[in-house]
């Protein structure tokens, strides 16, 4: 396969504006960057030659010696201008080029400041037609332009919105609005971790769901999911809740980011889950006391539990809130039993 050649790719820069070499705009393009482009031109028109065709360097070089930010900047030859006699046609294009290619976007004038100044300078002249034209087309271009670009920004804002909307239910918020901000990921870089004193964490099951998922056809198996992380969905909406598919808090790789939790509390609840029996809550003792301090819980002592990595603990069933508990009498034998 052939390669391209780098001095071919450096040298069709040569028309492009300073702040797009450096990629200091989120676009490709601009107006003022099309202003730009037009001084060089008017340059070629009057030299009749490629821009910098007197340089004996590479395209390359050149370029980043515009890129640079010099003062003066960097611009092709202008040398045999100074000859050129003031008040003339040629004078007023050498100063119109000039101002077209000002290091700063700001300081070019717009397409129609161009066009008035041609104007000015073709009154009894017919020698400026030509580039009369061709500038009435740059201007309808630019009017074009600016639509396509205030339509295409619509377009990625109602992007980003359903952008977010996703985000939102896959992370928490306060890491969606850091992604979005400078601390964002990217290689080499990570999302600030957080550290929290307290977090209740809840591991649900679906009992004997391999052989559920054995016996039923895959569409009855996502129903069943559906149906019940929709009603997960309803009740977590309500309160402060953040609803993981897995979890193991922080968000961990570079190439695919993963939220997961990690930590003593988050190990504790999985051992909860695995120990439990089905249609119960299952609760460490450090729950069962916030629950008893809060109030309005029926909490049921479950006894001595030979825990995974944890050892011997002392855990406890959630039977519910106190008014819908039938059964008070758990209740007020935990009142006088110290958690």
């Amino acid at each position: 396969m052939k390669k391209a050649d780098p001095e071919a790719r450096f040298s069709k820069m040569a028309w492009t504006s300073p702040e797009l070499l450096r990629q200091e705009l989120p676009v490709k393009g601009s107006v003022k960057g099309d202003v730009y482009s037009f001084g060089i031109m008017i340059h070629e028109i009057m030299t009749r030659t490629i821009p910098y065709s007197n340089f004996q360097t590479s395209a390359k070089f050149i370029i980043r010696r515009v890129m640079k930010r010099e003062e003066p900047p960097f611009r092709p030859d202008t040398g045999q201008e100074e000859s050129i006699e003031k008040g003339s046609i040629l004078a007023d294009l050498v100063d119109l080029k000039r101002l077209c290619w000002e290091e700063l976007p700001e300081h070019r004038p717009d397409f129609t400041g161009v066009r008035q100044r041609l104007r000015s300078m073709q009154k009894g002249h017919k020698s400026l037609n030509i580039m009369d034209n061709m500038l009435s087309k740059m201007e309808k271009y630019t009017e074009n332009l600016e639509k396509v670009v205030a339509n295409r920004t619509e377009q990625l804002l109602e992007e980003k919105k359903k952008t977010d909307a996703l985000l939102y239910r896959m992370l928490p918020h306060i890491l969606v609005f850091l992604q979005g901000g400078s601390r964002r990921t990217q290689k080499g870089k990570y999302f600030p971790w957080r550290f929290f004193d307290e977090v209740t964490i809840y591991f649900s099951d679906i009992v004997r769901f391999t052989d559920l998922s054995a016996e039923s056809s895959p569409m009855q198996v996502v129903d069943l999911l559906n149906d019940l992380y929709t009603c997960f969905d309803a009740i977590i909406e309500k309160f402060d809740v953040y609803k993981g598919r897995y979890v193991r808090v922080g968000v961990v790789g570079l190439t695919m980011p993963r939220f997961c939790l990690f930590g003593d509390t988050v190990n504790t609840a999985s051992r909860m889950e695995s120990n439990s029996l089905a249609q119960k809550i299952h609760v460490s003792s450090s729950a069962a006391k916030l629950l008893s301090q809060l109030g309005g819980y029926c909490l049921d002592y479950r006894g001595e539990l030979p825990v995974k990595g944890k050892g011997i603990m002392h855990t406890f069933w959630l039977l519910g809130r106190e008014e819908d508990c039938l059964d008070h009498e758990t209740h007020n034998m935990l009142a006088g039993k110290k958690l």
